[in-house]
């Protein structure tokens, strides 16, 4: 089932220890993904190279500090610029849930002044595909917002401390498991 979302809402569930994403189709049709720290843990460990690649290509900064610096100020000019709403989760009818598995990042293929990335949010089965088509402001936003639910999971911010081992990526800008 492919479920394109035009909007995403998260909140934690602290009894369940999980962050929940509901997504919003154009007909106003609901699906939750639930998300646990170790996807997180294991997604954070990866993004910031890879958005680093979409941002600048092969013209990247030659010390790990320099790059940091950069992805830093990339992520804190997202959080202060991109605005987001803040409410109550009102859930329209009864919605659908599913575990995500996997998440896919991939550059989009519009033709626009800013780069796209979607998201592809899969269970387990790959029964479920869940597609979220954002900026990379938004993204940053979405998952600056998402740090902020989940603050007591020992979660690494990887755009607010820096990397006592900085790492080297090969991953290539296009996709990212």
């Amino acid at each position: 089932m492919a479920f394109i979302a035009e909007s995403i809402t998260t909140y934690y569930d602290g009894q369940q220890d999980r962050l929940n994403l509901l997504f919003v189709n154009k007909e106003k049709k609901q699906l939750v993904g639930v998300m646990v720290r170790r996807l997180l843990k294991n997604l954070l460990s990866q993004l910031p190279e890879w958005l680093a690649l979409l941002h600048h290509g092969n013209s990247l900064p030659q010390t790990a500090e320099q790059q940091w610096h950069i992805r830093h100020l990339h992520h804190q000019v997202s959080q202060q610029t991109i605005a987001v709403t803040y409410g109550k989760v009102q859930f329209h009818e009864q919605f659908e849930s599913f575990l995500i598995d996997t998440i896919h990042f991939a550059k989009g293929n519009r033709k626009t002044e800013d780069v796209t990335i979607k998201l592809a949010f899969l269970n387990s089965a790959k029964t479920t595909e869940v597609i979220f088509i954002l900026t990379i402001p938004q993204l940053h936003k979405l998952l600056g917002e998402i740090l902020k639910q989940v603050k007591t999971w020992d979660i690494h911010n990887p755009w607010e401390e820096k990397n006592a081992n900085p790492t080297l990526s090969t991953t290539k800008p296009e996709i990212l498991h």
